[in-house]
């Protein structure tokens, strides 16, 4: 009588251990995710909540900065040119716009050369990018140029020229642009801003201040300004309205830079809160003097 011989199933069975095991993975290899889920290094499939590597995403680093070059001593010889890469325009008050500076040498020089305004209208200032510049040879050096108007300070004028002087020792040659200031006072809701709560309201919404003082002349506008990607709407009220500024029929719409303007009709104060973004009401606009 043949003997039957029973064959017995052998079962492997992977077990997944919170990020420690995989399918036949190695302990503890979970590797963090951006979201911080722990997922098996081993040749299954398993998941887990182990932290992995890194306990979620990891910070971006921090870009190197740019070194700023050590200041070349003064030209000896030679000379250099200056140009803007625009003649003419237009800021209003509070309002900055950039511009581009070109040195040309000539005639040898090499050196370090500093950048200032010469002599400009009150309530108007320059940041120079670099602030100073070296020109080890004959190529042309360029400098970004932020021109600002400040509102309590500047006296709106149809003209007033705005030198830039380049120097290098005893060197120096100088860039004009002709600028003009209108009666017009910019505030902009600036891209990424935060729309603020009923709890904690953004109380610098509007140009990132709370308070404004502006230099007040006839026929004044104000303009609002939308950089941020969604839209805004201008909501205008009490002593808003005594002093010009009606409510906006409509939103304000994104990213296109849209604007929105009103005549002041004369000095006084606009309390904040009587301008804030009608769709969402916790983004506060700012106490404006108009002096």
């Amino acid at each position: 009588m043949r003997r039957r011989h029973s064959i017995l199933p052998i079962v492997f069975a992977a077990t997944m251990m919170g990020g420690c095991l995989g399918s036949f993975g190695s302990p503890g290899e979970g590797t963090g995710t951006s979201t911080g889920t722990g997922t098996g290094d081993g040749t299954g499939a398993g998941t887990g909540s182990g932290d992995g590597t890194g306990n979620g995403a990891m910070p971006t680093p921090d870009p190197t900065p740019t070194p700023t070059p050590t200041p070349m001593p003064p030209a000896q010889q030679g000379s250099f040119a200056a140009a803007l890469d625009k003649a003419t325009d237009s800021i209003r008050l509070n309002e900055t716009k950039s511009y581009q500076l070109t040195l040309t040498p000539s005639g040898g020089l090499t050196g370090g050369v500093t950048l200032a305004l010469d002599n400009p209208p009150a309530g108007v200032t320059a940041v120079f990018t670099p602030s100073s510049v070296n020109i080890t040879d004959a190529t042309p050096v360029t400098v970004k140029v932020d021109l600002t108007v400040a509102p309590d300070l500047a006296t709106p004028t149809t003209s007033s020229p705005v030198a830039i002087k380049a120097t290098s020792g005893t060197i120096n040659a100088s860039a004009s642009l002709g600028l003009s200031i209108p009666a017009e006072l910019l505030v902009t809701i600036a891209k990424g801003v935060a729309i603020g709560s009923a709890a904690a309201p953004n109380t610098t919404a509007f140009n990132g201040v709370s308070t404004l003082n502006v230099k007040y002349a006839t026929g004044m506008k104000i303009t609002f300004v939308n950089m941020d990607g969604i839209n805004h709407e201008v909501h205008a009220q009490l002593t808003a309205n005594t002093l010009g500024i009606a409510h906006e029929g409509g939103p304000l719409m994104a990213n296109a830079g849209n604007s929105y303007s009103q005549v002041i009709t004369g000095k006084g104060t606009i309390k904040a809160n009587d301008v804030h973004c009608h769709i969402h009401p916790a983004m506060i606009g700012p106490t404006i003097n108009f002096q």
